[in-house]
């Protein structure tokens, strides 16, 4: 695309008004206007099909700035006439206006935005009865940048994809602030709008890319090409992406282009409830069909609790361990049992005057080393450990009740 109306130097567009008497009073002069053929000769040397039409407006103001009058053509068709050095046809325009001080502002339009492409003022001058004022207007470039939303780009290029060009643009002073809006062009079927990215910004980075590489076929710049030489993921990854309700301020021209994706058929969800009772508290959580239960989905048990814990169960009293995978609503409850209370007796072994005391579980059966050491040396000879009954305890004795147990020779 050519950039539309980019002129370096300033314009220089004469202005030619024609003052006479009015035939009934005297007292106003006629200002007829035409646009003189240098200023739409370039005009049309910088319009290539892109715009096909433009605003015209030409106000008029008195010494005192007060707009005395305004004059607007909407020229559909730019047509030129090439007799007339690119005169532009249906351009001019006349004013009818009393003797005085003047002053003509002339702005070239696009009429799609509202945007004014060239605006031009001139000094003030004076309309005199029955004499010919000519006045120059310098015509000067309003705009610093273009931007253009299209539809037309498409990154699939091993596809001859026939998509009819529509394009929206506008035209900016640098450091303009813009919002980056909706996709607004019709979506083909089964089709998402993804982002928008800058076909400039692209450009120039396959241009680098290709400087570096040298020769290469078209088949190198699918993305998924299975080309190991060749890597073009990291160009697509690596430009900047603009969102919908993005602000940027604009500093170049910029060409945005929408990257447009295959719609993907997500398949219902089914969504289950899994509720975790443990006593007055209850956590219901709802899950996809076919989660994984991790331990971490469930609730955390109260280390004081006097009963011990036995774990998770569900309705069918079937334990629910990390890893249970959800098909249907489900409740799980977790299970505790009363601890069992130890009690403890003393078991006393006496031998002469050594006294050994132990403490030991009810129940608990006596093994060996239980049992004090026998002194070898003594003279007397052992008969063994005896109760307080008389009966004699060896290994295997169960401990019912505190007992004192003593050694005979």
């Amino acid at each position: 695309m050519k950039r539309f109306f980019q002129i370096s130097s300033i314009l220089l567009m004469t202005i030619f008004f024609f003052s006479c008497s009015n035939l009934m009073r005297g007292e106003t002069g006629t200002i007829v206007m035409e646009l003189p053929s240098e200023v739409t000769a370039r005009v049309a040397n910088h319009v290539d099909g892109d715009i096909e039409a433009i605003r015209l407006e030409v106000s008029i103001f008195d010494k005192d700035s007060i707009e005395i009058e305004t004059q607007k053509k909407d020229i559909d068709e730019l047509n030129f006439d090439e007799s007339k050095n690119n005169s532009l046809i249906d351009a001019n325009f006349s004013f009818e206006l009393d003797p005085g001080s003047y002053k003509a502002v002339v702005d070239f339009i696009y009429p799609d935005s509202e945007d004014v492409l060239f605006s031009g003022e001139s000094d003030y001058f004076e309309i005199i009865a029955g004499e010919i004022t000519p006045v120059t207007v310098s015509i000067k470039q309003y705009y610093d940048h273009f931007v253009s939303f299209t539809n037309s780009f498409d990154l699939d290029l091993e596809e001859d994809v026939e998509t009819p060009v529509e394009s929206i643009f506008r035209f900016v002073k640098d450091g303009y602030k813009l919002t980056i809006p909706e996709y607004m062009f019709e979506l083909e079927e089964n089709s998402n709008f993804e982002y928008w990215f800058d076909l400039m910004e692209l450009n120039e980075k396959l241009s680098n890319f290709l400087s570096n590489v040298g020769n290469i076929t078209i088949d190198d710049f699918n993305e998924d090409s299975a080309s190991n030489d060749l890597d073009l993921k990291n160009i697509y990854s690596e430009i900047t992406k603009y969102m919908p309700g993005d602000e940027i301020v604009v500093t170049k021209d910029i060409i945005f282009a929408p990257l447009i994706s295959p719609s993907i058929v997500v398949p219902p969800v089914t969504m289950y409830s899994v509720s975790f009772t443990n006593g007055e508290s209850i956590i219901t959580k709802m899950m996809e069909e076919g989660t994984e239960l991790q331990e971490e989905d469930f609730p955390k048990i109260e280390s004081e609790r006097i009963e011990e814990f036995l774990g998770w169960f569900d309705e069918n009293g079937d334990e629910v361990l990390p890893g249970y995978k959800v098909t249907s609503d489900v409740s799980i409850t977790a299970k505790y049992e009363e601890k069992h209370l130890v009690t403890m007796l003393s078991v006393m072994f006496t031998n002469g005057a050594a006294v050994v005391r132990k403490t030991m579980e009810e129940g608990t059966e006596l093994q060996e080393e239980d049992f004090p050491k026998i002194e070898s040396e003594r003279i007397e000879e052992f008969l063994g450990w005896y109760d307080e009954n008389g009966e004699e305890v060896l290994p295997g004795y169960k401990v019912t009740s505190d007992v004192s147990i003593t050694a005979k020779y």
